[in-house]
């Protein structure tokens, strides 16, 4: 009987021994696991800072940029008001000057004068009432700096005859380009800033309107002719404004629309 009870109480004591290595092992294994995770918490707080850091960077460039869009809009208001106003300005004195003048008329470009205005038929010097409207013309350009000039010779399509001896190619587009630089060279004379100006001829290529019969009297007279046309410079913005503005004022030429 005794020696029944000594073997109940190994078993026992070996049982209990056995279970307290089970527990051992559990919380080792439980101390590694939070180990872990709070290893893996701190990387992802780690990572949770970095990314608000970033986030922070973020905001403030984003408000840089709504601040730097709100600034050039405001620029742009400004600078379109300031141009319309010049626009204004420049239409009105240009109108004031036409007016009166047979044979001139102002263009959504700037002006136009009909050839019998300021040429006598075949030449290219000025007449003297030419110089007079001329130099109207040089006072409103000096007064309006922000704009280059170009200067466009046309002529109808009948070909040179009393005076063909006096070009080189009897062409009616050296007569254009004849024309227009003596315009240039009298504006020149009046101060306007050369550097400002530049000249063109397109002869009898470029009729005033391609769908009529440009072989009529009328049309004939309506074609001898020369534009002084007011460019924008884009000289009131920024250099990429200009660049942009430069790119703008060709597709606007070939438009016919410089001056809105």
């Amino acid at each position: 009987m005794e020696k029944g009870w000594k073997i109940i109480a190994i078993l026992t004591v070996s049982g209990i021994l056995g279970t307290g290595c089970v527990s051992a092992r559990a919380y080792k294994n439980l101390e590694n696991q939070y180990h872990n995770e709070i290893s893996g918490l701190k990387e992802h707080r780690t990572d949770l800072e970095r990314a608000l850091k970033e986030y922070k960077i973020l905001s403030a460039n984003v408000e840089k940029v709504k601040a730097d869009n709100a600034r050039l809009a405001a620029e742009n208001r400004r600078l379109t008001a300031t141009m319309s106003q010049m626009e204004d300005s420049l239409k009105k004195d240009l109108g004031d000057m036409i007016r009166g003048v047979e044979g001139g008329k102002l263009t959504p470009t700037g002006v136009e004068f009909q050839g019998e205005v300021l040429f006598s038929s075949g030449s290219a010097s000025l007449k003297e009432k030419a110089k007079e409207i001329l130099t109207n013309l040089a006072g409103i350009i000096k007064n309006h700096p922000d704009y280059i000039i170009r200067i466009d010779g046309h002529t109808d399509t009948d070909p040179i005859n009393k005076s063909k001896g006096a070009w080189k190619t009897g062409e009616n587009i050296e007569l254009g380009s004849h024309r227009a630089i003596n315009v240039w060279m009298h504006l020149k004379s009046q101060s306007v800033d050369p550097a400002k100006m530049f000249i063109s001829s397109f002869g009898e290529y470029w009729p005033k309107d391609t769908n009529v019969d440009n072989n009529t009297p009328e049309n004939k007279r309506e074609n001898r002719r020369v534009e002084v046309m007011f460019l924008k410079t884009g000289s009131l913005g920024s250099e990429e404004e200009s660049k942009s503005d430069a790119g703008e004022e060709k597709e606007d030429l070939e438009k016919g629309k410089i001056l809105k």
